[in-house]
């Protein structure tokens, strides 16, 4: 009897621990076969991401606060300006990466991307983007070589986007009334990759406007396979 009722306390011990765990569990995680960040703190978690920077434009930042990562583009910004924040560690194997955004400031064909990438492997990424294209918005993705496809934007400053790999394909998706619509496939890198959420201007397809931009990022999430750190 007195040997159950210490394996009895021993197991309400164990409970409460786990209890005290969730209670006060981070709202960024990296742990299992998951990456994710809501980005509930005040600064940008050194745990999660192990880069974030550009080009050193000073017009452009990356901050965090009130539950997101915020992007901020000011109208003095220079064309071809980039930031972005990579992850600490790298998915491998299968993958699905999501991003939630809001866009408090968005201005159409100002020539912003707010893009989700997959860090060197040439450029594999799904965005939005305010670029020249009637209406003004679009999403996308570029999956070298292949190459992608472009998607006219749903009317409103929020939405998700999702990058994903099975095997050696790759696909990117945005999703409208939690429908996801694909925006192409294509053969890539097997190889365990970081990534990134990033802004950035491109003028050889359209300069920057010049309008002040603010892009909130409100969560990030990467299941896989395996995690690698």
């Amino acid at each position: 009897m007195r040997r159950i009722k210490r394996l009895a306390a021993g197991l309400i011990a164990v409970a409460g621990l786990l209890a005290f765990a969730l209670s006060t569990a981070s709202a960024s995680t990296i742990g299992g076969h998951q990456i994710s960040d809501t980005f509930k703190g005040t600064t940008i978690d050194p745990t999660i991401w192990a880069f974030f920077g550009g080009n050193d434009e000073p017009a452009v930042s990356i901050s965090q606060g009130g539950g997101a990562l915020r992007f901020t583009i000011a109208a003095n910004a220079g064309s071809d300006f980039f930031e972005s924040a990579t992850t600490r560690c790298s998915v491998a194997g299968d993958f699905d990466a999501q991003l939630t955004f809001e866009l408090p400031q968005w201005t159409p064909n100002n020539g912003v991307w707010l893009m989700l990438m997959a860090a060197n492997t040439g450029g594999f990424n799904v965005y939005r983007a305010s670029w020249q294209f009637t209406p003004g918005d679009s999403y996308g993705a570029y999956l070298p070589p292949s190459g992608g496809a472009t998607a006219p934007a749903e009317t409103g400053n929020s939405g998700t986007i999702r990058l994903t790999r099975t095997g050696s394909t790759w696909t990117g998706y945005y999703q409208v009334r939690n429908t996801w619509v694909s925006l192409g496939s294509g053969p890539g890198p097997t190889n365990p990759v970081q990534l990134s959420v990033g802004v950035n201007n491109n003028s050889g397809v359209i300069p920057f406007a010049g309008n002040p931009t603010t892009i909130d990022v409100d969560r990030f999430r990467a299941t896989a396979d395996s995690i690698v750190c």
